[in-house]
C-alpha cells in the first residue's frame, strides 16, 4: 500500500489543510482532507475516492478539476 501525507499552509487565511492519500491497488486512491475551511471541506467530499489513471487521462476534465470548478 502506498501512502502520502502533506500539510498545506495557505498563508493569508491561516486555514491549514492536512491532506492524506492511500492506494492499495495501484489505481484507486482514498483521499482525506482535514481543514476548517468550508470550501475545502466541500472540495474534499467530492474527491474522497479517485481513479488515479482516469485523472491522468482526463486531464482538465478529471474529478479534481471538476471539483475545483464547483468549489
Amino acid at each position: 500500500m502506498s501512502k502520502v501525507r502533506t500539510t498545506v499552509d495557505p498563508g493569508v487565511c491561516q486555514m491549514v489543510a492536512v491532506i492524506a492519500a492511500s492506494c492499495e491497488d495501484g489505481q484507486n486512491a482514498k483521499v482525506s482532507v482535514e481543514s476548517p475551511c468550508a470550501n475545502v471541506q466541500q472540495f474534499a467530499a467530492q474527491v474522497a475516492e479517485l481513479d488515479v489513471f482516469a485523472e491522468l487521462g482526463d486531464g482538465f476534465d478529471g474529478a479534481i478539476y471538476q471539483a475545483f470548478r464547483g468549489a
